[in-house]
């Protein structure tokens, strides 16, 4: 198994060995704000803010695209078919309720109960990082986890979208 490394240096990575717990992510970044649908587009349009996938397709574009849509749903997609990137399962590991918040601040604005966190079924640590992480979460939301097959494909959203069916 591969093991992860963290050099200090990006402010996201700043206080990486204090711990992916709630308490200390809080002191590090704060409360969660709370957004509307609008602001939350807003901020996402200010910022640029896209997916960590390939496309880097831009966030505002996804969520308003699941507003405008019959069934209100939030995906957080870390099952990272690519067998040479470690770039979900560091965040996950790392940062477990950085992922967790901004899937939270989705919800929220969206106004849906449930998040679906798909995680790799060949990286037993980030479902267990992210379950550790859900449960110390004050939400009352239902998160539920979903597991990918160990291959290149499972990451794409049609696969993804089967899976969760």
């Amino acid at each position: 198994m591969k093991r992860l490394q963290v050099s200090e240096g990006h402010r996201l990575l700043a206080g990486y060995g204090e711990g992916p717990g709630l308490a200390e992510h809080r002191a590090r970044f704060g409360p969660l704000p709370e957004l509307d649908l609008a602001a939350l587009l807003g901020r996402a349009r200010q910022w640029g803010l896209r997916g960590r996938g390939g496309a880097g397709f831009p966030f505002a574009t996804k969520l308003e695209a699941v507003a405008a849509g019959r069934r209100r749903v939030v995906v957080v997609n870390l099952s990272e078919g690519e067998p040479a990137s470690f770039k979900d399962a560091a965040l996950a590991l790392g940062r477990p309720h950085l992922v967790l918040d901004g899937a939270v601040a989705a919800a929220r604005a969206l106004r849906c109960r449930k998040i679906h966190l798909v995680v790799p079924g060949d990286r037993e640590e980030v479902a267990q990082a992210l379950q550790v992480a859900v449960a110390e979460r004050p939400e009352r939301l239902t998160f539920l986890v979903h597991e990918a097959d160990p291959r290149f494909v499972a990451g794409q959203s049609r696969a993804v979208l089967e899976l969760m069916a």
